[in-house]
């Protein structure tokens, strides 16, 4: 019995993966901002560029490999076990507010 309620609660984990949205918005984030959001774009353009996709361009972020970026995220993309997981795009500007570079993420929250 015990070894049942085990394999259906495994089961139904595992049921509940969808980390194969989470890698298509990836490509499409990635595809979409290659080509409409080029270097040197202004920070008007790529707020502009995020709303009419539904997203909201907001300051402010820096790591170890980018800074003076903003983020835009697209939330609750997909999960794995106890993992949700957003698409986040990471965009850097320069200090004239034109665009730099982009990254696009996986961001996960869980246990």
């Amino acid at each position: 019995m015990k070894k049942g309620l085990l394999a259906l609660f495994l089961t139904l984990l595992l049921a509940g993966c969808t980390t194969h949205k989470v890698d298509e918005r990836i490509l499409y984030w990635q595809a979409e901002t290659s080509e409409h959001l080029k270097q040197g774009a202004s920070l008007v353009q790529a707020t502009n560029f995020f709303k009419s996709r539904g997203l909201e361009l907001k300051c402010c972020i820096n790591g170890p490999d980018i800074s003076n970026a903003y983020l835009a995220r697209e939330k609750h993309v997909g999960r794995f076990l106890l993992v949700e997981y957003d698409v986040v795009i990471l965009v850097s500007f320069s200090s004239t507010k034109e665009v730099e570079k982009f990254k696009v993420q996986r961001w996960g929250v869980g246990l």
